[in-house]
């Protein structure tokens, strides 16, 4: 009887585990490379759409629900006729048109990604959301409107993060550290593809009070955003 009793309790607690591991999914940890492409232009300023690469990997820790997903990115930005409609600037500048330009900004961005995944089977869709911290490796701002550099201090394809000083800038234009926020959504197929879209809306402001200062009317960058969509494999 007593060996009975045992066996039974054996049992039950054999069966109480395992509906626990059912219903609490292990933590694990994965790795994922994805590639993708931004559109990218500027906060509050008359700019147009510029392509650009995104690419990196992520480590995922926690379980088929919920995980900590941060990532290493390269990512490049930018804006195409980056102008203003301030016509006073003209007169100081003494050219018929305010300088048209296309900057291009190079980063190695980290965004920190809280993912959620939901539903069961081979297809399940996802959301994230992420603060994100950037660092610019090198940008260019490649002047349109040949009166403007030909005839001004500025020259073409000008360095934007580094000091220029044979165009009169003893600073960088712009601020290497970037922060914005990030949310994407899309779907995960049989937990390995994900194809994946979103938003990164940029908080810091891209140019520094010695470029606001310097020409504030005609060319000001202030904070960048872009769409990006990107498709990855989990390993």
């Amino acid at each position: 009887m007593v060996k009975r009793f045992i066996s039974c309790a054996v049992a039950l607690s054999t069966l109480s585990s395992f509906a626990q591991a059912e219903e609490t999914p292990a933590k694990k940890v994965t790795v994922d490379a994805h590639v993708g492409m931004n559109l990218s232009s500027y906060l509050w300023n008359n700019t147009n759409l510029r392509p650009g690469l995104l690419a990196g990997v992520g480590v995922s820790i926690g379980n088929k629900c919920f995980s900590f997903n941060p990532e290493l990115n390269y990512s490049m930005i930018g804006a195409n006729d980056v102008v203003s409609n301030d016509w006073e600037a003209l007169k100081r500048i003494d050219v018929e048109i305010c300088p048209v330009a296309t900057e291009t900004l190079h980063y190695l961005e980290v965004p920190l990604y809280f993912k959620w995944t939901f539903g069961s089977g081979d297809v399940r869709p996802v959301v994230a959301v992420a603060p994100t911290f950037a660092f610019g490796l090198g940008g260019t701002r490649n002047y349109v409107t040949e009166d403007f550099f030909m005839a001004g201090d500025v020259h073409n394809k000008t360095p934007l993060f580094k000091a220029d000083k044979s165009s009169g800038f003893d600073e960088a234009r712009y601020n290497r550290f970037d922060f914005s926020g990030k949310f994407k959504a899309g779907v995960v197929v049989k937990n390995h593809y994900e194809v994946l879209a979103g938003l990164r809306w940029g908080i810091t402001s891209l140019q520094k009070d010695a470029f606001e200062l310097h020409f504030s009317d005609c060319i000001v960058s202030n904070p960048s955003w872009n769409l990006f969509m990107t498709f990855g494999y989990r390993f």
